[in-house]
């Protein structure tokens, strides 16, 4: 464009214009110091004396020849807005009219479709520099409008128009995301995917090279599935709704870390799962290997319940039979109970026993280990040495045994009936509980 259109040539008695300590004549040298000292220049523009100074050096353009009438135009507006107040874009319009022929640039950073991508990274990257161009274009959009004049901005026009339209969309995606099922903590989404001013570098990125830009987003977020140690659902429809959407895949490639986080989290929990299965088959075979081992004495124990709860039977029949206390017909009906009732305790005990089987059935389970606690009692409460309790506890226990045992002594027969009656209803009880206990115990593994 350069060889094209040469510029236009300047007036011969032009004064210089002092910027910075030097003194420029040709507008192209002034253009190039204010687009590099953008804080100088929002300094100058900020002086009434100094935008007077400066619309009356460029008053002098307006005589020189080669200017068509839409740059004449152009400065008679410039020069107002100068003598009035100057808004945002008037340093871009200044700049633009001096350096027309100077590619599309704002600050020195140009903004051709390299120059963007080199500010997107620059501002991921916290460049403080580029974090301040973003702001300036987000509060001031139309400065892309002025820019598309310049060589190599021609589209930047269009490029604000998509980047409004994407910026508009932005919000209520990031609301979307955050009622998906999936994408669980919210505060995180709200950080990482907040308007900041990184978020708008890229989504200018995006508007200024659609194409391009949606393939490398692409290409991250297929990295970073290709990283993860397991799939999680919610990156997967990212990625897969990315498609048509490269906003999809610009969240997926700004929430990369806790999908690796919640990748190696899911990883570790298949894996715990995987240790805690093959743990429970193992201690499964432990358990089935102890069961065979310990049931020998298991029902050895069962035995000696048995045993000692029918010992006072024959004490309590004889005594009875002695005494004369019950009829003949009684004692003999007691003798006759206590064959089928001594096997019924037997066969209950055992069968309770190999049911529940080792370790749980005794000393908790078992009759043995009833008794045992059962007799523990009164010699811990002997033992604790109060008197008063121990006095009447044994009174309250001497009066229940001798009314049992007139009782029993008129009817002997009750002792072995009662006693089967009991045990059977305590077997019953005993091994519905600890059924209960086995299938908690699987439900706690299983979840």
């Amino acid at each position: 464009s350069r060889t094209l259109f040469p510029p236009p040539e300047e007036p011969p008695d032009a004064d210089p214009f002092d910027f910075l300590g030097e003194r420029f004549t040709e507008p192209e040298h002034l253009a190039r110091a204010l687009d590099c000292h953008p804080a100088a220049a929002t300094a100058l523009l900020a002086q009434p004396e100094d935008r007077a100074a400066l619309a009356a050096w460029l008053g002098r353009f307006e005589t020189a020849g080669g200017r068509s009438p839409e740059e004449l135009r152009r400065l008679a507006a410039l020069r107002a807005e100068l003598r009035g107040s100057p808004g945002p874009l008037t340093c871009v319009r200044l700049i633009t009219w001096l350096g027309p022929y100077r590619d599309a640039s704002l600050w020195g950073m140009p903004l051709t479709a390299e120059g963007i991508r080199a500010l997107s990274v620059a501002a991921r990257q916290g460049d403080a520099e580029a974090l301040r161009l973003v702001d300036h274009l987000v509060r001031t959009p139309d400065i892309l409008t002025v820019l598309s004049r310049r060589p190599r901005g021609e589209d930047l026009d269009e490029v604000r128009v998509r980047w409004l339209a994407l910026r508009e969309r932005w919000p209520h995606l990031v609301e979307e995301l955050r009622r998906t099922p999936g994408i669980s903590g919210l505060d995180r989404v709200r950080r990482r995917l907040r308007g900041t001013t990184a978020v708008w570098a890229r989504l200018l990125e995006l508007a200024r090279e659609p194409d391009r830009t949606a393939a490398r987003l692409t290409a991250e977020a297929t990295a970073v599935r290709g990283r993860l140690p397991a799939a999680v659902p919610w990156f997967e429809r990212l990625l897969l709704t990315g498609q048509d959407d490269p906003l999809r895949l610009l969240v997926a490639v700004l929430l990369a870390e806790d999908a690796v986080r919640g990748a190696a989290e899911l990883h570790r929990r298949q894996v715990d799962e995987e240790l805690q299965r093959l743990m429970d088959e193992d201690t499964d075979g432990v358990l089935a290997v102890m069961r065979r081992m310990d049931l020998p004495p298991t029902l050895a124990w069962a035995l000696l319940g048995a045993t000692v709860l029918m010992a006072p039977w024959c004490f309590v029949i004889g005594l009875a039979d002695v005494l004369g206390r019950a009829s003949q017909e009684a004692v003999v009906t007691a003798w006759a109970q206590t064959l089928p009732a001594a096997a019924a305790v037997f066969a209950l005990e055992l069968l309770t026993a190999a049911y529940i089987g080792p370790p749980a059935y005794h000393p908790r389970l078992s009759l043995a280990g009833l008794l045992i606690r059962s007799a523990e009692r009164p010699a811990r409460l002997t033992l604790s040495r109060r008197y008063v309790t121990v006095l009447l506890g044994a009174a309250v226990v001497a009066g229940a045994v001798l009314l049992g045992f007139t009782a029993l002594a008129v009817a002997p027969w009750v002792w072995p009936l009662a006693s089967v009656v009991a045990l059977a209803a305590w077997s019953v009880r005993r091994c519905l509980v600890w059924r209960r206990r086995r299938r908690a115990r699987a439900a706690r593994r299983l979840g």
